[in-house]
């Protein structure tokens, strides 16, 4: 019961911001590898990662200095991690809300034929329900947190600062599905270092230059998609 409620140690790794593709806003780094986010609505995806396991250590700093409410006209200030990320209109969200409560929340986002957030705006989403929920801490101005994420088969499991949070079979949702996997933030301030697993599945050398340099081609195509 112990293991099955804590996170693993895979998350070691800190991944720089060259490795991602800014969708939308802007950020910057600092010499300690930290990413400084300070636009009211940020997202990046992995365009060379389509592994289903990602995770952030983050700072919140502040309330942005201009707030922009969601498309469904909401004002939240939330970080968060995006999963089977096709697109904009195409992917699974895994948030924590700062304010105005504190929750972990999970959606999916499914449109057919959609791309783009002009397309698609706040529709199609779908909050999603788990076996297993635990409130998660409240967050504090300056305080460090952990948010990681990963699905396996057909179970995602949610884990903050180390303690499992949610779980649940999500299967019938994401039947279909691929994609990469990236950060969403709105409406704060945030330093934010990734964190890659230690461990992959890959079985050769070879077959990772091979994988990393085909999806390279496409990179800027696919940064563009999102």
């Amino acid at each position: 019961l112990l293991s099955a409620c804590s996170a693993s140690s895979s998350h070691a790794n800190p991944k720089g911001l060259a490795s991602w593709c800014v969708t939308n806003g802007q950020i910057s780094t600092s010499n300690d590898d930290w990413l400084s986010i300070t636009a009211p609505s940020v997202r990046m995806i992995d365009p060379l990662n389509t592994t289903q396991h990602v995770g952030i250590k983050f700072r919140y700093i502040a309330p942005t200095d201009d707030s922009k409410p969601l498309a469904s006209g909401e004002l939240r200030r939330q970080i968060g991690l995006k999963l089977l990320a096709e697109n904009d209109c195409n992917l699974l969200y895994v948030m924590w809300h700062i304010q105005p409560n504190s929750a972990i929340s999970v959606s999916i986002k499914h449109n057919t034929g959609a791309k783009t957030h002009a397309e698609c705006r706040a529709d199609g989403y779908a909050t999603l329900t788990p076996y297993f929920k635990y409130e998660p801490p409240t967050i504090q101005s300056g305080e460090e947190h952990q948010l990681s994420a990963q699905i396996d088969d057909t179970q995602l499991s949610v884990f903050a600062d180390t303690q499992l949070v949610w779980r649940g079979d999500i299967g019938k949702h994401i039947e279909g599905m691929h994609g990469h996997v990236g950060l969403r933030s709105d409406n704060g301030q945030f330093e934010v270092k990734f964190l890659t697993p230690t461990q992959n599945d890959v079985t050769t050398t070879a077959q990772t230059i091979a994988s990393v340099k085909k999806q390279a081609e496409n990179e800027a195509l696919r940064c563009l998609n999102h």
